[in-house]
């Protein structure tokens, strides 16, 4: 059913405000008779401030996962996704919907998944374009056995004709094992820019969990990631009890562009807690640390990459603290030693307590020692 994902979206769920602080708006509609589900996911178009940071540091990567893309094929038989929606809906009590035959008419590859077991179809309008008709997303969600929360989505284009409204295919985007929830999807505005963010479950453990956010264009020419970032992490750094556990999340700060370069800027925190229980009153924070990240590009570039000069998050700090299961103790270390001097000097006995176990598995270093000693005091 759903085309295999190229590269692994880490994933998590994320229990922190996104985009606090922005304005919301509604999207724009086209009157194309298409049925829309505004009730089981409302699309939000966010508009971003028309500033930017000003701040310095670095990562050059690109994305942290891609999905299988599909240009559009000249060729296809037309298909509306109401059509879609409505055979979905008048096959729900089967053992399986069969969607081979639309895949076939719009020219997607069918391969190894072409049924659905539970499927839930909901259709949305997307203000994306510049002054041209709104864009028709179509998502069809599996939580069965068949694709274990496998989401796809459908992008279209319509064309008021003198009898009936045609449809274009643009393209596709498939984003497995969603299993936990449906994405969160909206989009994002800054002046004439428009982008399509998906917050999506890159993947999930025992005491470990990430959530990513993928920005994508579409237009004629297709759909494409053009950014994406760790958006949420919870993970568990010591199974003592009371544990000590990371809380990581992001917030959109601004979106410009100037000249022929867009930048986008990203507030990162991380927050460092004991962890007695979830009903207990003894939980305290050990310490938080925002950082800025700000993601840039040229007119020439496809993707986003960390800029190094307006950023005050380095690569190496970033892929620590932010992406994957870690951080490591020895990194904990390197990149909060203030943090924990100020632990080490401060009168919380009970951090005071942990950083001293603490630093008991850490690597012998000059910032141990000084750690220790403050300890000592």
């Amino acid at each position: 059913m759903f085309a295999n994902r190229v590269g692994g979206v880490m994933q998590m769920k994320h229990s922190f405000a996104l985009l606090a602080c922005l304005v919301l708006i509604s999207s724009s509609g086209f009157q194309s008779g298409v049925a829309l589900d505004q009730k089981a996911s409302p699309t939000k178009t966010i508009q971003l401030a028309d500033q930017d940071l000003k701040t310095d540091a670095d990562r050059n990567t690109g994305s942290q996962s891609a999905h299988l893309i599909a240009p559009y094929s000249s060729g296809q038989d037309p298909v509306s996704p109401s059509e879609i929606k409505q055979y979905i809906e008048e096959h729900q009590k089967d053992e399986c919907v069969s969607l081979a035959a639309y895949w076939k008419r719009l020219g997607i590859d069918t391969e190894e998944w072409e049924k659905y077991g539970t499927c839930e179809a909901a259709i949305f309008e997307l203000a994306l374009g510049r002054g041209e008709a709104t864009t028709v997303m179509m998502r069809l969600y599996d939580q069965s056995g068949w694709s274990m929360g496998g989401t796809r989505y459908l992008f279209f284009k319509p064309f008021a004709t003198a009898h009936q409204t045609e449809w274009r295919l643009l393209g596709y985007l498939d984003i497995e094992d969603q299993r936990y929830e449906v994405p969160e999807h909206r989009v994002i505005t800054s002046g004439a820019d428009r982008w399509l963010l998906f917050t999506v479950l890159a993947t999930r453990g025992s005491g470990y969990s990430l959530h990513c956010d993928e920005w994508y264009e579409i237009d004629d020419d297709g759909v494409r990631l053009v950014l994406s970032y760790p958006s949420g992490k919870s993970s568990t750094l010591s199974v003592r009890v009371p544990t000590t556990v990371l809380e990581a999340s992001s917030k959109i700060i601004s979106a410009t562009t100037e000249a022929d370069r867009t930048r986008v800027a990203i507030e990162f925190t991380a927050t460092y807690v004991l962890y007695a229980g979830a009903d207990s009153d003894d939980n305290i924070q050990l310490w938080a640390k925002t950082q800025s990240a700000v993601f840039a590009r040229s007119s020439r570039q496809e993707r986003f990459r960390l800029d190094a000069r307006q950023s005050r998050l380095s690569d190496k700090e970033f892929d620590a603290i932010y992406d994957g299961e870690g951080p490591t103790n020895s990194e904990i270390l390197r990149y909060n030693f203030y943090d924990l001097e100020r632990i080490a000097t401060g009168a919380n006995e009970r951090a005071k307590a942990w950083l001293s176990s603490y630093l008991g598995e850490c690597e012998d270093t000059n910032e141990r020692e000084r750690l220790l000693d403050a300890l000592a005091r």
